[in-house]
């Protein structure tokens, strides 16, 4: 739920809020700008109420989201946003729900094995190289090609294969990945280290 707004003036709303309110969790996002800059970055704070909205929508497809917006005049009228009358409403309604705790993982490079929460979990040859090639460099975008050359030990495949992503697939569902292996559209794909995920490294001989 967001609502990035402007208390002195009309709020715009980006997105319909839903119709009745029910307990949930989630959590308010404010923007402020400095009042002279509101003219110049008109433009770039709507672009980036939609950004968030969008962004929030697909990493949360089930959640519910709220957009109000205000990019009016700073009359100093004290005029509250009804929109923001009604988000205080809802919030109001909220309670407090303790997130689930996510399954914890574990990937030892050394035997080659993976495990959650304690179970292990039987991965192909190629699904665990390519999970321990992308949990070796966290942070950085690994493109196709370099996945194909040291992963598949081959040329990139032909134009539309679909094999890097097909593998991609089954890691997360398999392992619960999701939100640790994005996809960089047109880049490749990139592992994000996360506190549920702990990687033993390999020990050196000697």
């Amino acid at each position: 739920m967001t609502a990035p707004a402007d208390l002195a003036a009309p709020a715009r709303r980006l997105d319909a809020p839903p119709t009745s309110p029910r307990p949930q969790h989630g959590f308010l996002l404010w923007v402020g700008i400095d009042p002279q800059d509101r003219s110049r970055q008109a433009a770039d704070i709507i672009e980036l109420a939609e950004t968030l909205g969008e962004l929030a929508r697909e990493l949360l497809p089930t959640a519910e989201t709220y957009t109000a917006l205000s990019l009016g005049g700073a009359g100093g009228t004290g005029q509250r946003p009804v929109e923001i009358d009604g988000l205080g409403d809802r919030l109001a309604h909220l309670e407090v729900v303790d997130r689930p705790r996510e399954p914890r993982l574990t990937v030892d490079l050394g035997s080659r094995q993976v495990a959650v929460d304690g179970r292990e979990q039987r991965l192909t040859y190629k699904e665990f190289e390519l999970l321990a090639y992308l949990v070796a460099a966290p942070g950085r975008v690994v493109g196709r090609s370099e996945l194909f050359a040291s992963v598949w030990r081959s040329r990139p495949a032909e134009p539309g294969s679909r094999t890097i992503d097909v593998h991609v697939r089954r890691l997360r569902d398999k392992l619960g990945l999701h939100h640790e292996i994005l996809t960089v559209r047109g880049a490749g794909y990139r592992y994000e280290a996360s506190a549920r995920v702990e990687v033993v490294e390999a020990r050196r001989a000697g």
